[in-house]
């Protein structure tokens, strides 16, 4: 089923069980799509670029430590999007415990090498 989302796992619970991660958007190269299994409606595949929408009710320990995750499995760009505030946090691989950046609508979203010249301007995503 192309256009699916992908799922990333973890063993991460008492029981042994997975830890199933579901991004609320995401990129892979197209060549490593085409490979991946499925499992259900959901690829078995790490992706190279996730983006989360951010709550009103949702921590900032909480997205945090979810981002330390999706980096921990292998995500080399993550994208912490915050419609309340009007921001985005970077989050690059070599980061684990804070964004790289913090982008103001006035900034450029930018795919560094995860996709290559691909830019944004910030305030477009909340118009």
């Amino acid at each position: 089923m192309p256009g699916e989302r992908p799922f990333l796992t973890r063993p991460s619970r008492i029981d042994g069980s997975e830890l199933v991660l579901c991004p609320d958007i995401s990129y892979s190269l197209p060549l490593r799509e085409q490979a991946a299994a499925y499992r259900g409606s959901y690829q078995e595949l790490t992706p190279e670029l996730v983006a989360e929408i951010v709550s009103p009710n949702d921590t900032h320990p909480e997205v945090h430590r979810k981002m330390a995750e999706f980096i921990e499995v292998g995500v080399r760009l993550v994208w912490n999007v915050f419609p309340g505030h009007r921001t985005v946090e970077v989050w690059q691989s070599a980061q684990r415990q804070q964004p790289s950046q913090i982008l103001r609508e006035t900034d450029m979203l930018d795919g560094l090498d995860v996709t290559p010249g691909f830019t944004c301007p910030v305030r477009d995503l909340f118009d």
